[in-house]
């Protein structure tokens, strides 16, 4: 299997610039003096002959009565150590 590319058949070459500059055919446009503008009530959607329901949920939630004696988390996991320590450790060479 062999590819071959070619090289580009067309080369851009650039232009001396122009003496004067390029000016505009038309003249300059002005903005009208006064712009006025209403707001217009939108037209409302009417779609004849459709009738859109929901189905009703297929679930229920009931709420549980409360409980007599209501769980109290252990203190072991609510008070801080009596001392954090924490030395630097130098990373590993690669």
């Amino acid at each position: 299997m062999f590819q071959d590319e070619l090289g580009p058949v067309t080369v851009a070459v650039p232009l001396e610039p122009g003496k004067d500059p390029i000016r505009p055919l038309v003249p300059a446009t002005v903005p009208p003096f006064w712009i006025v503008s209403v707001p217009v009530p939108a037209t409302p959607t009417v779609t004849p002959g459709l009738n859109h329901t929901e189905p009703k949920p297929s679930t229920v939630t009931v709420p549980f009565e409360p409980a007599l004696f209501p769980m109290k988390p252990l203190t072991l996991f609510i008070v801080p150590p009596p001392l954090i320590v924490s030395s630097p450790m130098a990373f590993w060479p690669i």
